[in-house]
């Protein structure tokens, strides 16, 4: 199992994200298994996917396309 550390990492680091897309073996440093290089995919589509939740209540909020009050721009 991660450590928080390194999960945090992962979610804030995108050169590190970069890095283990490309080979989650070197930045690792060790032999992985094919589950386990499965799972350091899963955890990377589950970032991206929360990238753009964030990127879309970001637009709601800031322009929320209608007359009412709730968006700020």
């Amino acid at each position: 199992m991660a450590s928080r550390s390194f999960l945090r990492k992962v979610l804030t680091d995108p050169k590190l994200r970069a890095a283990l897309a490309e080979d989650p073996a070197k930045v690792l440093g060790s032999d992985l298994s094919k589950s386990e290089i499965l799972e350091v995919k899963r955890i990377l589509t589950q970032v991206r996917d929360l990238e753009g939740q964030i990127a879309a209540m970001g637009t709601t909020i800031l322009c929320q396309g209608d007359s009412s009050p709730r968006g700020i721009a």
